[in-house]
């Protein structure tokens, strides 16, 4: 299966393309997850103690991070996105599905692994208006994170990239041809 399969995405890809499935990298919108065709996890439901075994109910989310970066020569720009959908015990509160959306822009640089196509080095700057979050998570997220600088090293094979932190973590896998690159992480479950 490819990635697009695994994604959503459609599966026309085009070496021309500057960008990658249904998500355009300079207007993303505010329907991420669904341009990346991304899920629940039930997993997030409840909060499991691995000690006693029992399970209780917790305000939390499925989490996502998604990137989505047109290449042109050197230059990168683009978005990333934290797509979060609210568990039930979150959504009877203040909670609902929501996305916060960092503005990129950067440059292709020189990879710091060996196996790596190339680096990004990049700045983000929220984007207020298309964070659409509850008040109080959406000005923590905010006032924690409005910008910030990340460089990201990249392993493209067979259209398929690979994005790790500097540290060597890996954060997402999604599609890259020359003119774009996409990364969705794996689902994880975040309290509240």
């Amino acid at each position: 299966m490819t990635a697009f399969g695994l994604f959503g995405c459609n599966d026309e890809f085009s070496e021309s393309n500057s960008s990658i499935g249904n998500s355009d990298p300079e207007n993303p919108g505010d329907n991420i997850a669904g341009d990346f065709d991304l899920q629940e996890n039930p997993d997030c439901e409840q909060v499991h103690d691995q000690e006693s075994g029992e399970s209780y109910d917790l305000a939390g989310a499925t989490s996502y991070f998604v990137g989505n970066f047109a290449i042109n020569g050197d230059a990168v720009s683009g978005f990333e996105a934290w797509v979060l959908f609210a568990n039930d015990t979150w959504s009877a509160g203040e909670g609902y599905d929501c996305q916060f959306l960092w503005a990129a822009k950067g440059t292709k640089i020189e990879p710091q692994c060996l196996s790596c196509a190339y680096g990004l080095q990049m700045h983000m700057t929220m984007d207020m208006v298309g964070s659409n979050c509850v008040a109080g998570l959406k000005n923590d997220t905010a006032s924690d994170a409005a910008e910030f600088d990340v460089t990201y090293d990249v392993v493209v094979e067979d259209g398929k990239s690979t994005f790790y932190f500097e540290n060597g973590n890996v954060l997402g896998k999604g599609e890259a041809n020359d003119s774009a690159v996409t990364y969705v992480s794996d689902p994880a479950c975040k309290w509240f």
